[in-house]
């Protein structure tokens, strides 16, 4: 078995589906953080419970009030596409193509310059409100985007927010504000505190700064913790390192090459022991066990297995949670001791 070998696999895999390019020396723990990013990125297509905040309701309002002649029709397909996102959301049906073009965007394997800045700080993904198809498969970019946070069993519907916020300072055109607006973390606490309340900082003090000079601080790679409610609050998915990456990801690229290679160890120990368990479980005689480790949407698992896999809280449960699974290839079958 050589798990890093079946991950690297996974991940070039993965990136020449996409169009990304990564030097040919790269080494899976080169790759395995860019490939996370991607991964969290897109949001995943399973069946979720749909919160609406207070405020988003103002904001609807004000789509479908929406009387400028050149604006009204496609605020009116935006409030549409909100509730058709609600349909897709709870039926777990696959929603990116109103993401950004950002999470399928061909490019090298380093590139920065498309980091979702709004999502390593937030938390946040946006959504865009069009129900349109280009050619490429996502919808026609729209004046009107929806920011939402997504978890596994949930998403929380933030906020309506137009595509555009300048504020420019006297005599020139400014900054696109949209993604910095520190309200949409006050809109969070105020409908979902225990979001917030998990990036509480204990024993120091938030800052104080206007959105604008947010804006700087995210441009410069540099993060904050914001005064919200009394409490400094770190950035909601970790923020990102002085080269633009997800400092989460970074974490989880770490945690889950030591992860496999804890778990090869400890199937390699315990071998000869397993070989005959599986021989008691259809394994044919002969047959050397082989174990691989893949993508958890390749396995077919019945609801009690996955139940029993989650609720183990050992090692597999957490590489399960990571999108991965280990297999026995003669038979199929799916470890979860």
């Amino acid at each position: 078995m050589d798990f890093r070998g079946d991950l690297a696999d996974i991940i070039v895999s993965s990136f020449a589906e996409c169009g990304i390019s990564f030097p040919e020396n790269a080494n899976v723990d080169d790759l395995v953080q860019r490939y996370l990013e991607m991964r969290i990125r897109r949001i995943e297509p399973i069946p979720r419970k749909v919160h609406f905040s207070e405020e988003i309701h103002d904001s609807l309002g004000e789509l479908v009030r929406n009387d400028d002649a050149d604006q009204r029709a496609q605020a009116i397909e935006a409030w549409g596409t909100v509730f058709y996102l609600n349909y897709l959301f709870e039926r777990g049906f696959c929603v990116m193509s109103f993401q950004s073009k950002m999470s399928k965007r061909k490019g090298k394997v380093t590139d920065t310059e498309t980091t979702d800045l709004l999502l390593w700080d937030y938390g946040m993904h946006h959504l865009h409100l069009s129900r349109s198809i280009d050619n490429d498969g996502f919808v026609r970019r729209s004046d009107w985007l929806l920011m939402v946070i997504v978890s596994n069993d949930d998403v929380y519907f933030v906020d309506v927010r137009p595509h555009q916020d300048a504020e420019p300072k006297p005599g020139h055109s400014g900054p696109d504000m949209t993604f910095v607006r520190q309200n949409l973390l006050e809109i969070v606490q105020a409908n979902r505190p225990a979001l917030i309340e998990s990036s509480a900082l204990y024993g120091v003090s938030g800052t104080d700064i206007t959105d604008r000079e947010k804006w700087e601080l995210r441009r410069k790679r540099v993060n904050s913790a914001p005064n919200l409610g009394g409490s400094a609050i770190a950035p909601l998915a970790g923020g990102v390192a002085g080269d633009g990456h997800s400092v989460l990801c970074t974490y989880l690229a770490h945690r889950l090459l030591h992860l496999l290679d804890w778990l090869q160890r400890s199937l390699e120990s315990a071998f000869d022991q397993l070989q005959a368990e599986f021989g008691n479980h259809g394994l044919a005689s002969g047959a050397h066990l082989d174990f691989k480790l893949v993508e958890r949407q390749a396995v077919n698992l019945v609801p009690d297995d996955i139940q029993m896999l989650c609720s183990s809280d050992s090692v597999l449960d957490e590489l399960w949670n990571a999108g991965f699974a280990v297999i026995e290839t003669n038979t199929r079958s799916v470890v979860v001791f």
